[in-house]
């Protein structure tokens, strides 16, 4: 894995010889990028001699760990990169420029962002000797509610987003891979508006407001400005949740002011899509313990994001729970 003592930058010039050793890592590491045409391995010995047999090593790691949090878009973020991809996108954007230009003769003139590793952001972090203010902090979300409460005059519901698979501008982050809840407070006149047009289920629920932290509910409150009914964007409509599906109309529900909202719809664990979240929920949540320990180790003034590490950790952790003791 990279670290942050060493980010796999290296500065080799001279060539250095492959044993036979390596030349057999170099072969089953190919395998499992499913890179197995000679241009591939002769690429991947080359980058081997110039850089290191380490270099290639903790790079081929470092594209697992991205391919297990979702993996990584192509510039026009059409579709996912493949594996080996991943490999000599990542190869590329650590090496120097002398070593792309010897490596990559052709592509050298086309300079590409260089991937940034999630964990060296604590590094940033404690950089950031001066923190600036927020004077406004706004977010739109777009997507199908969940049931709708009346508390009062204000309607309540909850949506809830898998991160991980937008496309990301090149040089930032990947998005980690981590569900989050988000409750929604709309105005009784706002909800007016848009009720009867989001029994249609080729409409979104578009909301613009301000977002807020809700530690109780370890949930995100987004409190609306703004709201409107506007036709599902084609590419997503598979996103709808299935609950949508079979009822477009979101019910509204009157309900005691201290009355919490109603839990959303249990997920089967019978159906492999159902299987595969449950998988990314355990491996998402391996990565934050991995994280907190981490964190944990440093001094007690540079444990920066630890709380919040944590807090994110149980709210993954109770997904799991709900999703096993209901389909238990």
């Amino acid at each position: 894995m990279l670290t942050e003592e060493n980010p796999t930058k290296t500065t080799h010039t001279v060539q250095q010889k492959l044993s036979e050793e390596d030349q057999q890592a170099i072969l089953e590491i190919a395998r499992k990028l499913n890179e197995t045409q000679k241009y591939a391995l002769v690429q991947i010995s080359k980058i081997a001699r110039i850089c290191s047999m380490d270099f290639v090593r903790q790079t081929f790691e470092q594209t697992i760990e991205i391919e297990t949090q979702g993996g990584l878009m192509v510039n026009n973020g059409k579709r996912r990169r493949t594996t080996g991809g991943v490999f000599f996108y990542l190869a590329r954007g650590n090496m120097s420029d002398e070593q792309r230009r010897r490596i990559f003769p052709s592509q050298h003139q086309k300079q590409k962002a260089r991937p940034f590793v999630w964990t060296r952001r604590l590094k940033g972090i404690q950089k950031i000797k001066r923190t600036g203010e927020i004077v406004d902090m706004r977010v739109k979300i777009m997507g199908y509610p969940g049931d709708v409460v009346r508390v009062n005059d204000a309607m309540m519901t909850q949506m809830q987003h898998l991160g991980g698979g937008a496309t990301i501008p090149a040089g930032l982050p990947q998005m980690p891979q981590t569900q989050m809840t988000y409750t929604v407070y709309i105005s009784r006149d706002q909800w007016k508006k848009v009720e009867k047009k989001l029994e249609n289920p080729d409409r979104w629920l578009v909301v613009d407001g301000l977002l807020a932290p809700d530690p109780e509910t370890d949930s995100f409150s987004v409190f609306a400005t703004g709201v409107s009914a506007n036709k599902a964007k084609k590419q997503t409509s598979d996103a709808q949740p299935e609950a949508q599906k079979t009822q477009p109309s979101a019910k509204t529900k009157s309900v005691p002011e201290t009355e919490q909202p109603p839990a959303l719809p249990a997920i089967q664990l019978d159906s492999p899509e159902a299987q595969q979240k449950l998988q990314d929920l355990h491996a998402a949540a391996d990565k934050y313990r991995a994280k907190i320990a981490e964190i944990e180790e440093l001094p007690e003034d540079q444990r920066f994001g630890l709380q919040m590490t944590q807090k994110l950790l149980a709210g993954i952790e109770a997904q799991i729970q709900t999703l096993t003791s209901d389909n238990a």
